[in-house]
C-alpha cells in the first residue's frame, strides 16, 4: 500500500504488544470522506526525498471525495502490491489526508491509518505539494474517529505532534476533468 513506502521514511520502535508504528490511528479523521478532492491532485507523483528515481506515485481521482493511489518501485513492476484508496478531511481549515497502512509482508499483522497535513499546494494547478506526518503516539489510543478528530483539532498548532515533512513533485497530469 501507499503507506509501505512512508513507513520507510518514518522512524518507529516496535514493542512488546505495542503496534510497531505507534502513531498509527485505528481510525481515519472522519468516518467517510466529506472534503472534495482538487481534479488537478491526478497526475504522476515524485517524492523529492527518495532518490531512487524509478519510484513514483499514481494518483487518480475516484469520484468527487477519494484518491486512488498506487505506489510504484523497481520500474513500475509491483503495481497493485502497494494500492490504496486515501481521502482529505478538514478541520478549522486545514486539511489532513488519511492514507491506510498493511503491515509488511511476513511481519505481524497490523493495519491503520496515516495521517498527513497539507501544509502547501500550488495554485492553482498542484504541481507541489508539501505534507507533514502526524506522528504522535498518542493516536492509537483514540477509539473513534470522533474522538481522534477532537484529539487532532485540540493539538492542531502543536508543533510536538508532528515529523518530517514530504515534498511531492507532479511529474506528469492526467486528464483533470474525470
Amino acid at each position: 500500500m501507499l503507506s509501505l513506502y512512508l513507513i520507510l521514511l518514518l522512524a518507529f520502535t516496535p514493542g512488546e504488544k505495542e503496534p510497531p508504528v505507534k502513531f498509527l490511528c485505528d481510525y481515519q479523521l472522519d468516518e467517510r470522506p466529506f472534503t472534495e478532492t482538487d481534479h488537478h491532485m491526478q497526475g504522476i507523483w515524485k517524492l523529492k526525498e527518495d532518490t531512487n528515481a524509478n519510484n513514483y506515485f499514481v494518483v487518480e481521482r475516484d469520484g468527487s471525495y477519494r484518491l486512488n493511489i498506487t505506489y510504484m518501485n523497481r520500474g513500475g513492476d509491483n503495481r497493485g502490491l502497494e494500492h490504496t484508496t486515501a481521502f482529505f478531511s478538514e478541520i478549522d481549515g486545514v486539511k489532513f489526508l488519511n492514507a491506510p497502512y498493511s503491515s509488511f509482508i511476513g511481519e505481524p499483522s497490523f493495519r491503520g491509518t496515516v495521517l498527513l497535513r497539507v501544509d502547501e499546494v500550488d495554485a492553482p494547478r498542484c504541481w507541489n505539494v508539501t505534507f507533514t506526518l502526524v506522528t504522535d503516539p498518542n493516536l492509537y489510543k483514540m477509539k473513534s474517529s470522533a474522538e481522534l478528530r477532537t484529539y487532532i483539532r485540540q493539538h492542531l498548532k502543536d508543533p510536538a505532534i508532528y515529523g518530517k515533512q514530504l515534498h511531492f513533485r507532479k511529474k506528469f497530469e492526467f486528464n483533470s476533468f474525470r
